[in-house]
């Protein structure tokens, strides 16, 4: 059965909540954890209406990418703002998550999708806010369970070191114990000490892959107590945590054609700031707001962002650059398109339906 917890496991495991910003607040914002999920919704915001539409359709968790409570709240009141929201969805019996800035961060989330939405090469990370925290797994295990047990930890995730799969190491020992009143011991009997030839098994495992890991090496172990140790690593390092990407068009273009291309393949309303004229092709994207990170992509030509304030644009183009701003709804607006592509893997075979929320902008334009 899927639960809203068996759903937070899978996204801690591609967003940990640790990588949030300290302003922010992500994870669960309103229901319970044990229950059941047979409809997931995804929306960008959890506006009044999309948690009106996930009710609708039947959804038990709806997935946004912005909170719906960011700061702690002096009172809840039920008719108006973020409490209304809250009561809509108790009644509906709707949970909601949210990932914000840890998905901003993550190697796999809305910077690196919107690099590759928009065709560019060469993708490397940018305004880096350092490094995922690698940790030395040690359990031990009865001889003749060893292998089963690193291959399920292998499966969740762990052993991974650059392109290596699969990494472990494993020395043999004796481990003694004696099983007191109230046990049921795998090997041994109560009252008696127990030496067992057993494997110490060491592998690594990322941040975001250790609640899979720990719960693959308890399904998979013997013991019904399991031993083991999680050292944090100095060395080597992770993967990087940065807001923005830094890649390369397959050719240079003109950046009134670049500006075309991004309206196009983001279906949005854009402006540019530079030379139309002039050739652009190491480009930087920073989804949300870019204003204060621009200068940690300044090696590239152009700027790609959904936000810019008058002063740092100013900023950008004496320092010989050129931006395009999409808007802060357009750089984001394909939050439930990576989320989608995360699960489906993950919810072959259970049953579990997802569903696609589209909610009006809250702009509206002026003609004249």
């Amino acid at each position: 059965m899927v639960t809203v917890a068996t759903v937070r496991r899978w996204l801690e495991k591609l967003a940990p909540r640790e990588w949030a910003q300290d302003w922010d607040n992500v994870g669960l914002m309103v229901g319970k954890l044990e229950q059941k999920v047979e409809r997931i919704a995804l929306a960008l915001d959890p506006q009044p209406q999309v948690v009106a539409q996930a009710i609708e359709q039947g959804a038990d968790l709806l997935l946004t990418h912005h909170p719906l409570i960011f700061k702690p709240l002096a009172q809840i009141e039920l008719d108006r703002g973020v409490g209304e929201i809250v009561a809509q969805a108790i009644g509906g019996g709707l949970s909601i998550y949210s990932l914000h800035t840890n998905l901003d961060l993550a190697p796999c989330g809305m910077a690196e999708f919107m690099a590759q939405k928009l065709g560019l090469e060469n993708i490397s990370p940018a305004c880096s806010r350092g490094r995922e925290q690698l940790y030395k797994l040690v359990v031990f295990v009865p001889e003749k369970y060893n292998e089963s047990v690193r291959a399920a930890m292998a499966a969740a995730g762990a052993g991974w070191i650059g392109n290596y799969s699969d990494t472990s190491f494993s020395s043999l020992g004796t481990g003694t114990f004696k099983p007191q009143e109230g046990t049921t011991p795998f090997i041994g009997e109560q009252g008696e000490l127990a030496q067992v030839s057993e494997k110490r098994l060491e592998t690594i495992v990322p941040e975001g892959s250790w609640p899979a890991v720990r719960d693959a090496m308890l399904r998979a172990h013997p013991y019904e107590e399991v031993a083991y140790d999680l050292y944090p690593l100095a060395e080597p390092r992770g993967r990087a945590l940065a807001f923005a990407r830094i890649g390369t068009l397959p050719q240079a273009l003109p950046l009134a054609n670049w500006a075309e291309q991004v309206a196009q393949i983001l279906d949005a309303q854009v402006h540019y700031a530079g030379d139309s004229k002039g050739l652009v092709q190491r480009i930087a994207v920073i989804p949300g707001s870019g204003g204060s990170l621009w200068q940690g992509a300044a090696s590239a030509d152009c700027i790609v962002t959904g936000e810019l304030g008058y002063h740092q644009l100013l900023e950008i183009k004496q320092a010989g650059k050129s931006a395009i701003v999409v808007g802060h709804e357009a750089s984001e607006a394909y939050f439930p398109e990576l989320i989608l592509e995360f699960l489906q893997p993950r919810l072959q075979e259970t049953g579990v339906e997802v569903i696609v929320l589209r909610s009006d902008s809250p702009w509206q334009g002026i003609v004249g």
